[in-house]
Order: C-alpha cells, then structure tokens, then sequence
C-alpha cells in the first residue's frame, strides 16, 4: 500500500488541500451541534438571553440588585449609567434593545461596557438577580414580611404589610438584612452555578420587561441569528465535502493513469520467460480491475478513512476543553469500542479481499481460455466441462464476495449499536449528575 501511495506524489498539493478541507469540514460538522443548542436551549427557552449579564438595566433595578451583594464596584465598574450624551456604542445599544424612538433621561438607564470575561461577570450577577427576583415574588414576601412582624404591633405591622419588600431590605442595617436572608440566601449558595446561571436568566428577562424591551423581538432577532449561522455552517460542510468527493475524484484518476502506465511500461520490458509467468487474462485483470480498485480505494480513503479519525480526534478536543468534561471518559470508550470493532473486521476480511483479487484474475483466466478455444472445446465436445470449470471459478468468487460483503454490512450496525449505547450512557451519568445539582 505504502508503495502505491508513493505515486501521488504528482497530486501532492492536491492531496495538502483534500486534507485541508476535511478539517474544515470536520470542523463545521462539530459547530453545527453548538448552534442547534443555541436555538433550543437561548433562543427559545431563554428567550434569546444568552447569560446572567443584562445589557441594559435601569438605575432603580440596579440600585436593588446591589442590596443582595456586597461587589458593587466590581458590577457598577463592567456597566456605564448613561448621561445626557451618548457615543456611538452606547447609542447603538440603545437602539437594539429600546428602539430609536426610545427618550433616555439622564442617569436612568446602565449600559454594558465591553468586556472580556463576561462568564466571570456572570457568575457575579446570578445569586443577586435571583435573590431580587425571588425576593419580588408575592408568596416569598408574605412569608419573609410574616417573619418580620410576628413581635410588632398591629398598626406597625399593617403598615409593612403595605409596604414593598424590597424597600424594606433597603432600609435596613446590612447586619439586620443578612439574618433576614440569611437561611433564604443559603439555599441559594448550595445550587450549582450552572442551575443558578439558567434561573438568573429569567431575571434579565424580567428587568428587560421593567424597562421596556421588547422581549419576543429580542427572542425572533437571536433565533434568526444563530439560524442563519448554522445555515452557513452547513453550506461551508456541503460546499467541503463537494469540493473533498472532486479533488479525491481527481487524484485517484490521476493514480490509476499513473499506475496503468507503469504496469504497461513494465510488461513491455519482460522478457519471454518473464511473460511465460503470467497469463495474458492475468496482466488484463492486473491492468485493468485490480488498478481500478486500488482508483476507488484512494477515493474513499479521503471521503472516509482518512476523514473519521480526524473526526473523532477533533470531537474528542473538544470535549475535554469544554466547561466540564467529567463525562470525557465516555468518548474514550466509544472510541476504543470503534477501533476494536473495525480493527477486527478488517483482520477477518483483509485476507479475503486479497483471496477475492485472485478469483477475479482466474475467473477472467477461464473466461478467456474458454473463448479463444471455442472451436477447440467445441470439436472435442467438452462444453460441459468447461461450463462445470467456469461455474466453480464463478461460485468461489460468489461466495468469498458475500463473505466480504457480510462482514463489512455487520460494520454499520455494530457502530449503531456503541453510538447509541454512548448516548443511553451519557443520559443515564448525566441524569445523575443532574440529579446531584
């Protein structure tokens, strides 16, 4: 084989760019996951809000979301509260989320600053936000109000009663508001950041509402964003993989011209002793059906062999660089499965592949034996048992070829089966990851 792939040295560039291609296809075919995910889990279950960092928020909300946190510089330094002049960023925020029509007053309204980390920013804002927007939830104020006004007299306690929680907190000492809060915001710390991250987002989503963004907007802009993206993607994996099937074309047909040559050119320079070593049908079949296979396999070696480690490696990265990869290990196994799995098919059909390449060879050896001495058989009478001989030549390649075939259509299925039983594996581990927080 290795002698063979010596002669594609003339398609050198053509194999660089073949190679060039799959990654990029391998890459776009990884992506296109991502997006998905990002249409079903932000676009429509967050309502277009990718994290716990609202873009836009108003002083007052502002000014309570601050209460439940003691890293005010570290939030108010990522937001700049708007003036009576605005640049063109700020400007275009505004626009985005409020409309051109929207009047800024003065010192109303923060926007978001350009920033690096916004997942750390994130992770800031997430207990706070869901702190307020628990805190504002009717039935948790009754109860937190009850606690408040169980020793208070009755005038006292109907005039909290009336009052907004949240304005209460306000004015309270900081050490008076932690002992209030204090089993509530536990609760809260004990979740997973993740958890607290999604149930944050529906925070932003309320503090938009408050401001007046128009929410299903906001939803239909990010949804159409990400769709067009993955539109995108999928046509640079289509336009990939058209471009991979062509250059494979091309460099396997410049292989078999190149390999025909050279066995012709071979031929011609044997001696009579070295022609008197192989069959006339022999040197057609090595010329012509065994040059050809050799055509099709460097084709699907790009399209195929060459493109499902590349595949494999590339998903394999970027599961461990994701956030969490303690379930990486799952990968490993369905990749060792694969691997022993092919490997083994390969070591049962390998030797019959070759064995099929020497049934072809003597059954064309009959084949033509059998025409170029019809009259001879036909005057000695021996049609039957040169149709018996030619039979046994067509059945032994018959049954070697379903042998083959067999062997290579149980690949499909076995794969399935490890990748379906990765996916069962993933939910079952990751059901209970979930079921831990």
């Amino acid at each position: 084989m290795l002698k063979v792939l010596k002669n594609l040295k003339k398609s050198f560039w053509s194999v660089v760019i073949i190679v060039a291609l799959l990654c990029l296809q391998a890459s776009a075919d990884l992506a296109l996951p991502d997006y998905t995910s990002k249409i079903v889990n932000t676009g429509i279950q967050s309502g277009g809000i990718e994290n716990a960092v609202p873009n836009v928020i108003s002083k007052e909300d502002m000014d309570n979301l601050l209460v439940f946190t003691d890293k005010d510089e570290e939030i108010l330094n990522n937001y700049t509260l708007l003036g009576n002049t605005l640049n063109k960023e700020e400007r275009e925020i505004v626009k985005k989320y409020l409309g051109n029509d929207y009047n800024v007053k003065p010192n109303s309204i923060y926007v978001l600053n350009e920033i690096e980390k916004e997942e750390e920013l994130s992770k800031t804002l997430a207990t706070p936000l869901m702190e307020l927007t628990t805190i504002k939830n009717e039935e948790t104020a009754n109860k937190i109000k009850e606690q408040m006004v169980q020793n208070m007299p009755e005038a006292q306690k109907q005039h909290i009663q009336q009052q907004n929680l949240v304005d209460i907190i306000k004015t309270m000492p900081e050490e008076q508001r932690n002992m209030l809060l204090k089993e509530f915001t536990r609760k809260i710390d004990e979740m997973a950041d993740s958890i607290k991250e999604q149930a944050a987002v529906a925070s932003v989503k309320e503090i938009y509402v408050n401001l007046g963004v128009d929410t299903d907007k906001l939803q239909n802009d990010y949804i159409l964003l990400s769709g067009i993206q993955m539109l995108g993607v999928a046509l640079v994996s289509m336009v990939s993989a058209v471009l991979i099937m062509l250059f494979s074309s091309r460099v396997a047909a410049k292989l078999g011209q190149t390999l025909r040559n050279k066995v012709f050119s071979k031929v011609l320079s044997f001696s009579n002793k070295e022609l008197n070593e192989f069959s006339t049908a022999s040197l057609i079949t090595r010329s012509t059906n065994d040059i050809q296979q050799i055509q099709q396999l460097i084709a699907m070696l790009f399209r195929v062999v060459v493109y499902a480690p590349i595949m494999g490696i590339g998903g394999f990265i970027k599961v461990l660089t994701n956030s969490d990869n303690s379930m990486a290990w799952i990968i490993g196994v369905a990749i060792l499965a694969v691997l022993f799995i092919v490997g083994t098919l390969f070591i049962v059909a390998m030797p019959r592949f070759k064995k099929l390449q020497d049934l072809t060879d003597k059954l064309n050896l009959v084949s033509r034996e059998i025409l170029t001495g019809l009259p001879v058989i036909r005057a000695f009478n021996k049609e039957k048992r040169e149709e018996k001989r030619f039979d046994e030549a067509n059945k032994d390649l018959m049954k070697t070829n379903i042998f083959v075939n067999r062997a290579m259509s149980m690949m499909m299925p076995m794969l399935m089966f490890v990748m379906n039983s990765m996916m069962i594996l993933i939910i079952w581990v990751g059901g209970h990851g979930v079921d831990q927080g």
